[in-house]
């Protein structure tokens, strides 16, 4: 399955939060953990990365410890 985010410029510029617009994403997963709903998005460009709440290095990941422990995320060190 995929989602799009929307018309825009295809440009880093317009990136900020890492979601590129005019772009199409696989959908990887949908995670409902508690009160938590997470989608899994892949970039098939492999560009740009998700900068918002949860991302790799979110303080929402130690906050929300079941939902680490479930999701058992593996973040990429840069």
């Amino acid at each position: 399955m995929c989602c799009s985010s929307g018309q825009g410029r295809d440009d880093p510029e317009n990136a900020e939060d890492g979601i590129v617009k005019g772009h199409a994403y696989t959908l990887v997963g949908v995670h409902e953990i508690g009160e938590h709903k997470l989608l899994e998005l892949r970039n098939p460009w492999g560009k740009f990365e998700w900068k918002g709440k949860w991302s790799d290095n979110d303080s929402a990941w130690e906050e929300h410890r079941d939902v680490k422990d479930t999701l058992k995320p593996k973040f990429e060190s840069r």
